[in-house]
């Protein structure tokens, strides 16, 4: 898994660095190594930018796109990470559900009768 955090208008703190890094170590069995995760702290601006997390994984075919924006009453990116990587957690379980049964449903199925054993 290959790791990028960055902050916009914002400077990620090497506490929120390790914390966002022990959060998606978990999700690393469900991920391959070449998998690209990007973290994105935004801060707040004068147009009326609010405080959010976008989270992006590129998986092969599909671009899993998480994004938090912190409420006034939580105020907290820790918080608010614990909230995307959960919802992460979910799409990504989806996805494999997907991707499960489209190829289970790709498989063909041979069948021997005796019309074909006979014929050989």
């Amino acid at each position: 898994m290959n790791l990028s955090v960055t902050g916009h208008h914002l400077v990620v703190t090497p506490g929120l660095l390790e914390y966002v890094m022990s959060r998606l170590n978990r999700l690393k069995s469900r991920l391959e190594d070449s998998t690209r995760v990007v973290v994105r702290f935004a801060g707040k601006r004068k147009n009326g930018w609010a405080q959010s997390i976008h989270i992006s994984i590129n998986l092969p075919g599909k671009v899993i796109v998480i994004r938090e924006f912190l409420r006034r009453e939580i105020g907290d990116f820790y918080t608010s990470v614990n909230k995307a990587v959960g919802m992460l957690a979910e799409k990504l379980d989806r996805h494999a559900h997907t991707q499960d049964k489209t190829h289970r449903s790709a498989r063909t199925v041979v069948r021997s009768n005796k019309y074909t054993a006979a014929a050989v």
